[in-house]
């Protein structure tokens, strides 16, 4: 059978960027230029930008070809002049709010992932890029000498807000440390007693390295909508630290589970059922649950039993 030039494409691109961050971790020793290191519970420890969208990083040349795209593709929701309808707007003060922690990145990716409603994945990455430098030039980011880059890794070195992000990167780092501690002050006490929850160590750092890997994998689109520091992107919400305590607080792991099995949008269930319960691991990881000696199990009814503390 013939595979798609364009799903040939899509797999030889994840398969390149893949290898060449392995080899930028190797040359780089994790140093200038990497935009992500890991910590000891395996967490994400994002770093903060080192260009940001006021530098110039788009050609207005390029910015008139996502204009093109745009209105073919996505003012239809968005609205002509990006104030939205029926999709949120992406020009103007409440926009750039919602973004001032994020990178070029999550834009580029939420739009090549998500978009267009009824055909996502459906734009190539150039297109994707070029949709992305419209969008900066409509939120009056100059134009620079250099097209903006299709490729999310380059892109996550971008930062809208760089004093905004660097706010967040030491609130995560803090949300790991915490992590680190109770996780082992968990390890000291032992198997915990009395009601569970998710302070009391209901899964494995194993099981939350195989939920990052999940989460992190483009074909499942997780941090394309959520961010890749699950800190939300203009696809998705945030599903860390309070965002994630006030969406989540006092309900159960069951109900959390429940939920992420409708993920993504459009393809409810189409992950194995592992798979899911992993990634529900590397969530409660993330915002700072502490991992144990067993790991979590895909019984409705145990989950029903371990609450998400408030």
């Amino acid at each position: 059978m013939r595979v798609p030039l364009d799903v040939w494409l899509r797999e030889v691109y994840v398969k390149s960027k893949k290898i060449r961050v392995v080899v930028s971790l190797c040359l780089l020793g994790l140093g200038v230029g990497v935009v992500a290191q890991h910590d000891s519970t395996g967490a994400t420890v994002s770093q903060v930008a080192s260009k940001a969208v006021s530098d110039g990083v788009y050609t207005a040349r390029q910015a008139d070809r996502g204009k093109a795209i745009y209105a073919a593709q996505c003012a239809m929701c968005h609205g002509p002049a990006m104030a939205g309808g029926a999709a949120p707007a992406l020009a103007g003060n409440a926009a750039l709010a919602r973004w001032k922690e994020k990178t070029v990145a999550d834009v580029f990716t939420a739009i090549k992932v998500r978009m267009p409603v009824g055909k996502p994945g459906s734009l190539t990455f150039q297109q994707a890029a070029d949709v992305t430098a419209y969008i900066l030039q409509v939120n009056k980011f100059k134009a620079g000498n250099a097209l903006l880059a299709q490729d999310a890794k380059a892109l996550s070195d971008i930062a809208f807000d760089k004093a905004a992000q660097a706010a967040a990167v030491k609130a995560a780092q803090a949300a790991q440390a915490q992590a680190q501690a109770g996780q082992n002050q968990a390890a000291a006490q032992g198997p915990a007693s009395g009601p569970r929850t998710t302070a009391n160590g209901v899964f494995t750092v194993a099981q939350a390295d195989r939920g990052k890997a999940a989460y992190t994998n483009p074909s499942n689109a997780c941090s394309g909508c959520h961010g890749v520091d699950l800190g939300g992107s203009p696809g998705g919400p945030s599903l860390a630290r309070g965002a994630f305590r006030n969406n989540w607080g006092g309900k159960t792991v069951a109900d959390l589970f429940t939920k992420v099995k409708t993920m993504p949008p459009g393809r409810a269930n189409t992950l194995e059922e592992s798979a899911y319960l992993d990634i529900i691991t590397y969530i409660l990881q993330v915002n700072g649950y502490p991992a144990g000696a067993a790991e979590l199990t895909a019984n409705l009814d145990d989950l029903k039993q371990i609450t998400i503390p408030k």
